[in-house]
């Protein structure tokens, strides 16, 4: 009797069969990410806040601009010739102090941010006084960002006779300081802070102020590391010219991107800068911060005739684009209105009520082409952040040839599916159910493909499960 043929079996060897299930669970969790969306991860980057109290005539301010862009701020200190200043006397200025108009222009043309210094006498100025301050620093030297020093930590600040708690208390300053126009706005408790005083993406937390020796061995929270370095900062003292590289290597592993190291023993004066300046800025720069281009080479050429020219007036910050770019057609400067001469709706960037809109067109009714590190947007130019992934971003604008960049820093509330969605398909140049089916699919891959190689037997299992709840009948004629 011939024997039957028996089928060539259709199974994968063991080691095809894990494997391409391996593959597919890698593509879930991987591969998406490659195959649909660019991802780079932000390299770290630091800068220096320059605390430096010296007078306006000081030759350290030389020294200090021509470090710019590794010194992005620098604080000022300003006492009205009276003496009266929140750091001179503890009482605000009564008064505008014209020798200082010079430097401010020098600094802001460098690309330095001045930082107005307020002291808040932990928490027990009133809001009004302090917001009277600022108004006056606008005024008088075109200064918007502030420097908040003896911030309290504690649960409550009296704030005059109007006691609060102190995070309602700072985060009213801060909401006032960018509404505006701050760039920045620094805190300084001298010690960490609780989380919840990172107010949004303009905030700078000073967490350590102290000596090197000490710095060495602070401990951080694992907190900070959920946030852009950017929004902290360490103010150091009795530095010296070997510890420096040690301490900018600690400070950018604890996710510190604004430093400053001096030589004064404590507790400093901060009255000049430190004997290893030229070494603390090459080591900063290291890091990531460009670092300060090389003063050109004096050629000769004929004296010009002197002809009077209009003292500098101070602007508020940010300034117009200084010239930091050497094609015409790159607004370096971070402000719409400065790059295009309108406005353009950013809405609430940092996320914090669920997501915020920048819009695709100008209050002059003109173009604008939007794009998100270096993808273009498809909707019209209109750019949703809930679309982004949470962190840093780089958004370029382009209106009438011109190009703008700026920062936004995302913290979306949103849920699970699309937290997932907006890591896995990060600034897809597409609609956002676009991306929702791709995600769906990603993820429902693996148990697609273990569905297909358990098939057979789940069949067999389920058929004879219903054979034994329901036995076949016989029926007669």
């Amino acid at each position: 009797m011939p024997q039957k043929k028996q089928k060539p079996s259709r199974k994968l060897p063991l080691m095809k069969r894990y494997g391409l299930i391996l593959f597919v669970l890698a593509f879930a969790l991987v591969g998406g990410k490659m195959l649909f969306a660019s991802y780079a991860a932000t390299a770290a980057n630091m800068h220096i806040i320059a605390t430096l109290y010296a007078g306006p005539t000081s030759s350290n301010w030389t020294k200090l601009t021509s470090a710019a862009p590794t010194v992005k701020y620098a604080i000022l200190d300003i006492c009205a010739p009276d003496g009266t200043g929140s750091g001179c006397s503890n009482t605000p200025a009564d008064a505008k102090n014209s020798t200082w108009t010079s430097l401010i222009a020098s600094l802001k043309a460098a690309g330095i941010t001045p930082l107005y210094y307020i002291s808040t006498n932990y928490g027990q100025v009133p809001t009004a006084t302090i917001e009277s301050e600022l108004n006056n620093a606008i005024t008088w030297y075109g200064i918007a960002s502030p420097m908040f020093d003896t911030v309290s930590t504690a649960s409550t600040c009296t704030a005059g006779f109007i006691p609060m708690t102190c995070s309602t208390y700072y985060k009213t300053l801060y909401t006032y300081a960018t509404g505006k126009g701050a760039a920045a706005v620094m805190y300084n408790p001298g010690t960490i802070p609780p989380s919840s005083y990172v107010f949004g993406p303009k905030a700078i937390l000073q967490v350590f102020e102290g000596t090197a020796k000490q710095f060495e061995s602070t401990p951080f929270p694992s907190w900070m590391q959920s946030y852009d370095s950017s929004q902290f900062s360490a103010t150091l003292a009795a530095g010296t010219s070997s510890t420096i590289a040690t301490d900018v290597k600690d400070a950018t592993n604890d996710n510190i991107g604004n430093f400053f190291e001096n030589s004064e023993a404590e507790p400093p004066s901060y009255s000049t800068l430190p004997s290893f300046w030229s070494t603390e800025v090459s080591n900063v720069a290291a890091v990531g911060a460009p670092a300060p281009a090389p003063a050109p080479s004096p050629s000769p050429s004929p004296s010009p005739s002197p002809s009077p020219s209009p003292s500098p007036s101070p602007s508020p910050d940010p300034q117009p684009d200084p010239g930091g770019s050497s094609d015409p057609s790159v607004c370096t400067n971070p402000d719409y209105s400065a790059c295009f001469g309108g406005t353009v709706d950013a809405g609430s960037l940092d996320g914090s009520d669920g997501g915020g809109d920048m819009s695709g067109t100008s209050s002059d009714n003109g173009p604008v082409a939007v794009s998100v590190d270096g993808v273009q947007i498809s909707n019209n130019g209109a750019l949703d952040t809930t679309q982004l992934s949470n962190g840093k971003h780089t958004i370029t604008i382009t209106k009438n040839g011109k190009t703008m960049k700026k920062t936004i820093y995302v913290n979306n509330k949103l849920s699970a599916f699309k937290r997932v969605r907006n890591y896995m398909y990060p600034e897809l140049a597409g609609t956002p159910t676009l991306r929702n089916i791709a995600t769906i699919l990603t993820l429902l891959a693996p148990f697609i493909i273990l569905a297909l190689y358990i098939r057979k037997p789940f069949m067999k299992t389920a058929r004879a499960l219903y054979e034994k709840a329901m036995p076949p009948k016989s029926y007669l004629d």
